[in-house]
């Protein structure tokens, strides 16, 4: 890894995968493309909150939906993370991947974000390796 990359924590406890069905406002951070047309070259970060998308997303989905800017083109595979407690500090916890959004850019329309926490046995299996 580089000095700049480092890695982030799992909701593995009770307690954080409980409050994943709760919560109400996460970050996303990624490379994805701008109101410019153009991709990022340092990494962009958002304030996103929890919406309703029962309609057209999986039950599992978690789904969010920007302040004023919102997941784009580029987006998918970047992380949903909270600030939460664990094990006595504030760290970033990653409880979903962006799935997919708009093909527009602050459309408004919520992003998919695959929820981690029905995955975490095979992650962890596969960290074991």
């Amino acid at each position: 890894m580089k000095e700049h990359i480092i890695p982030i924590c799992l909701p593995t406890s009770p307690e954080l995968r409980n409050m994943s069905k709760t919560m109400n406002q996460f970050l996303i951070a990624g490379w994805g493309l701008t109101e410019n047309n153009t991709y990022s070259v340092l990494p962009l970060e958002i304030n996103a909150f929890r919406t309703n998308c029962s309609l057209y997303a999986p039950s599992n989905s978690i789904c969010v939906s920007g302040d004023r800017n919102d997941t784009c083109n580029g987006d998918s595979g970047n992380a949903l993370i909270y600030a939460a407690n664990y094990y006595k500090s504030q760290r970033l916890v990653q409880f979903g991947i962006v799935s997919r959004g708009s093909q527009e850019c602050n459309s408004g329309v919520p992003s998919i974000n695959t929820n981690l926490i029905d995955y975490l046995p095979w992650i962890n299996e596969k960290l074991v390796m």
